[in-house]
């Protein structure tokens, strides 16, 4: 099996920490991030990626932002889950009759709360404080999570469990 080209694992690098902070990462943590000796080898990185559509400039300022090319996270919307979907165990615990929305988690910015990427998040609707004082929100394509509504962010529904679906990941499934 090959090594992936460094263009690879810049796009790579570029994607991770896009999905996590929701911008491009400035020229000096992208050069440490690479393993870069200097600045300027990553902007001419940087400046390659521009070039071929995977990157592009603002015109007021120069930060770089995704371009018609860049590969961004999906399925950032909680979807109505089939009771199938849903380990029994889980299901057991809640009352019947609950309305359930289930996301698979397409970002990293859960890892303080032990939430991989891939995991599955069984939610319920937000006036359903009996059930979890858990909100998950959102920010573009960030994702938090606490007990009290952030400013700027879109509140997703309450948190009432964690799963992992085991098996091929989901861009695979499709």
């Amino acid at each position: 099996m090959s090594r992936p080209s460094r263009t690879e694992d810049a796009k790579t690098e570029l994607s991770k920490y896009y999905a996590e902070h929701g911008v491009m990462p400035t020229i000096e943590v992208f050069a440490k991030a690479m393993g870069y000796r200097s600045t300027s080898s990553a902007h001419n990185a940087l400046t390659g990626l521009v070039q071929s559509g995977y990157l592009v400039r603002e015109e007021r300022g120069g930060r770089l932002m995704p371009g018609p090319l860049f590969a961004r996270p999906t399925n950032l919307q909680a979807i109505p889950a089939p009771a199938a979907q849903i380990p029994p165990e889980i299901l057991k615990s809640l009352p019947a009759g609950v309305e359930l929305t289930v996301l698979e988690v397409p970002v990293t910015s859960l890892r303080e709360h032990a939430i991989c990427v891939g995991d599955m998040l069984v939610l319920v609707p937000l006036e359903r404080t009996d059930l979890s004082d858990q909100i998950l929100q959102r920010r573009g394509i960030s994702l938090a999570l606490s007990i009290e509504r952030k400013p700027g962010w879109r509140a997703m529904g309450l948190l009432v469990a964690q799963f992992r679906r085991y098996g091929r990941p989901s861009a695979e499934r499709h």
